[in-house]
C-alpha cells in the first residue's frame, strides 16, 4: 500500500501504527519534525485497516450542544502548578478516587514529549501544564484498551485529534473511558522544539544536560493579559525566565511558523467535539468578568456530553466557577473555532540560530523604541525651556 491519507492531512496521531495487525507501520519524523506513518510493504497484508481507521479520511465529527464555564481550582497551590485555572487535577483526582488511570503528555528524560498512562500520583503531576510539541503516542492506545477491557477507569487527555484517534482505535464506547481534550491552537514541530532547547540552554549560559524542569506557562509574572513567562530550572539550582512576548518559541508557535500543516484543516473546531470535556485558558476574563480574575489563571471548561456533565457537577464543588457565554469564550480565545494559518516554509531548515536571531531583533526593536521615546522627551523639555 502506497499511502494511508494525504500527507497534509496527517496529524501523526499513530492510530494506523496501533491498528495494523501486521506491524507494518512505524511512526517516523519527517524533515519538518512531525511523526508520519512509514509503511513496510514487505510486511503489509493490504487489509486497509489503517485507511479505514484514520480520522483524516472521514468528516463525521458530530456537532453537539455544549455548556461553557469559567473556573478556578480553590486550592491555590494546585492552581499554581497548572497553566490556567487548575481544573485538570480535579478531574484526575476524581478518576484516582475510582482507582482509575490517567493518560497524558509528559517530558521524558531528554525533554521530548510523549504520552503515558499511569495511576502514580507523582507521574500524574508531570502531566500538568502545557507542552508545546507533538507527543509520541507509541503503544498508548493498546495500553488504554487493555485497561478498559479489565473494567478499569481511564481518563485520556490530549489534543482533539488524539482523542478522535483513540475513539476510532477502540471502535466502541466504554462507560469507564473519560476523554478530556484542550482548546488547541496547533501542534508544534518536535524538530523546532529540540532546536529551541539548544537555543535556550545557550541563552541561559547552561547546557542541555543541565536542564532539570521546564514550565512553558509559569505564572510567576502573572497570567492576566498573557503576562506568563517560560521558566527553565537547571540542575545547578539556576532558574531562568523569559516573557512569553519575548520568547522566540512561543512567538513562532502562535504565529504558525513551526506548526503541522495538517492543523490548517482541523475539523474539531467550534461546536464539534470528540471529548467529554474541553479545557483551555479563559483569556479575556479580565474584560468579560473582571471581578473574577485574580491574575492567577482561569480555565474555560466546555462540557460536551452527559458523562462530562456528571463529572463536572462532581468536581465543581472544589472550584470557584461561573457559567460563561460562548460568544465571550470565542471572542477572547478564537482557537476554539479558528484554525491556525501555518507558515511552514522555513521549518525544514530551522535551527537554534533562528531563535537567537529573533531575540536579537526583539532587543533592537526595544532599543529603537527607547531612543525614540528619549528623543521625544528631550524635544518636549527643550520646548518647555523656550
Amino acid at each position: 500500500m502506497e499511502y494511508i491519507t494525504d500527507n497534509n492531512l496527517c496529524t501523526g496521531c499513530s492510530v494506523c501504527q496501533c491498528i495494523c495487525p501486521a506491524k507494518a507501520i512505524s511512526m517516523q519524523e519527517d524533515k519538518s519534525g512531525f511523526f508520519k506513518p512509514v509503511i513496510d510493504n514487505t510486511k503489509c497484508i493490504n487489509c486497509e485497516k489503517c485507511k479505514k481507521t484514520c480520522p483524516a479520511n472521514f468528516n463525521d465529527v458530530q456537532s453537539c450542544k455544549s455548556t461553557y464555564y469559567a473556573a478556578q481550582n480553590e486550592d491555590l497551590n494546585t492552581r499554581d502548578l497548572c497553566s490556567s485555572g487548575g481544573i485538570f487535577p480535579l478531574l484526575t483526582d476524581y478518576v484516582l478516587r475510582l482507582n482509575g488511570y490517567i493518560a497524558g503528555a509528559v517530558y521524558d528524560a531528554n525533554h521530548e514529549v510523549r504520552h503515558i498512562v499511569t495511576n502514580d500520583k507523582n507521574l500524574i503531576k508531570k502531566i500538568y501544564g502545557a507542552k508545546y510539541s507533538q507527543s509520541e503516542i507509541g503503544t498508548l492506545f493498546k495500553e488504554i484498551k487493555a485497561l478498559l477491557s479489565k473494567d478499569e477507569y481511564v481518563l485520556m487527555s490530549g489534543t482533539p485529534c488524539q482523542i478522535s484517534a483513540l475513539r476510532r482505535y477502540l471502535g466502541r464506547e466504554y462507560d469507564k473511558l473519560i476523554t478530556v481534550d484542550i482548546v488547541c491552537n496547533s501542534i508544534p514541530s518536535r524538530k523546532a522544539w529540540r532546536e529551541y532547547l539548544k537555543f535556550r540552554a545557550q541563552f541561559d549560559k547552561q547546557t542541555l544536560l543541565n536542564i532539570a524542569e521546564i514550565n512553558l506557562r509559569s505564572k510567576s509574572t502573572g497570567w492576566t493579559d498573557y503576562s506568563y513567562n517560560t521558566e527553565f530550572h537547571y540542575k545547578n539550582g539556576n532558574i531562568t525566565h523569559l516573557k512569553a512576548s519575548n520568547d522566540p518559541f512561543i512567538q513562532f508557535f502562535v504565529k504558525g511558523y513551526i506548526s503541522n500543516k495538517a492543523c490548517e484543516n482541523c475539523k474539531y473546531k467550534g461546536t464539534r467535539g470528540e471529548s467529554d470535556i474541553t479545557l483551555g485558558d479563559c483569556w479575556g476574563i479580565w474584560k468579560s468578568i473582571p471581578d473574577f480574575d485574580d491574575n492567577k489563571g482561569t480555565s474555560i471548561i466546555i462540557v460536551h456530553t452527559d458523562k462530562g456533565k456528571m463529572i463536572w457537577e462532581s468536581v465543581s464543588k472544589m472550584a470557584d466557577f461561573k457559567e460563561y457565554q460562548e460568544e465571550d469564550a470565542i471572542l477572547y480565545n478564537p482557537s476554539i473555532i479558528n484554525n491556525n494559518i501555518v507558515k511552514d516554509d522555513a521549518l525544514k531548515n530551522i535551527t537554534e540560530k533562528d531563535f537567537r536571531f529573533f531575540v536579537r531583533r526583539q532587543r533592537s526593536k526595544r532599543r529603537i523604541s527607547l531612543l525614540k521615546n528619549t528623543a521625544k522627551n528631550t524635544i518636549r523639555r527643550i520646548k518647555n525651556i523656550k
